[in-house]
């Protein structure tokens, strides 16, 4: 287990990516934001690869305090030809906690197809279900690589954004929005999902940045965690 603290108003944690066992064995971080009002940003040093094993997973526990504001975004995960790995990331929320949480997958190493990929994420705020998001990518799952999924595309990824506004609700969200490549939704409870599609990583982002033109910050009650709803690759702070 790996486990991070905060105790000031703000912090920068920063680590090499956590590489999954080639064993079959797994691993698990556990991060808390203890501190009302305090804002954590989380980065990693270097991508995470899925090497090639017969099972491999990561889990990931996160707490959020009410006032408090958590900003995860690790370097993409590779897919490597040959793996089978699983992730989940829990995140439990106070009402009145922010949550800017960055997924970026890689589909396969230059050159080569990818392995088996299952990647979960669930998120609750004051106990009450916000998302519950599964995907399952690579050989063996029906369907990954048609126009319904990725297609030809090899990198998938979302941003989701809750809000610092206890009480806020869908009425208080930006509109679905759509283009190529990118959708936004908005979610049955304060926070919106963006996900999109591209065929590598540069192109991905783009289509992220371009999803999340649609999520400005309202003038009044919304504030998105972490950002604001501006574009999140204009530069990458270590």
């Amino acid at each position: 287990m790996i486990g991070f603290g905060l105790e000031g108003k703000r912090a920068l944690v920063a680590g090499a990516g956590f590489i999954p066992e080639r064993a079959g064995h797994g691993r698990q971080s556990s991060l808390k934001l203890v501190e009302a009002g305090a804002t954590l940003r989380v980065r990693s040093a270097a991508s995470m690869i899925a090497w090639a094993s017969s099972g491999s997973s990561l889990e990931v526990n996160v707490s959020v305090a009410e006032g408090g504001c958590l900003d995860w975004h690790l370097q993409p995960m590779i897919a490597s030809a040959g793996c089978s790995f699983s992730q989940r990331a829990r995140a439990k929320l106070a009402d009145g906690a922010a949550l800017r949480w960055t997924e970026e997958i890689v589909l396969g190493r230059h050159g080569e197809e990818p392995g088996r990929l299952s990647l979960r994420l669930d998120v609750d705020i004051d106990d009450e279900p916000l998302l519950r998001h599964q995907l399952e990518l690579g050989p063996g799952v029906a369907g990954w690589d048609g126009p319904a999924v990725v297609g030809t595309n090899r990198a998938v990824g979302l941003v989701l954004l809750t809000t610092t506004a206890a009480g806020a609700s869908a009425h208080d969200l930006p509109l679905p929005a759509a283009g190529a490549g990118w959708a936004v939704m908005a979610l049955e409870g304060p926070g919106v999902l963006v996900s999109a599609v591209g065929a590598d990583l540069p192109r991905l982002r783009l289509g992220l940045n371009e999803a999340l033109r649609h999520c400005p910050a309202a003038s009044g009650k919304m504030t998105w965690a972490a950002g604001d709803g501006r574009a999140i690759y204009e530069r990458q702070a270590p």
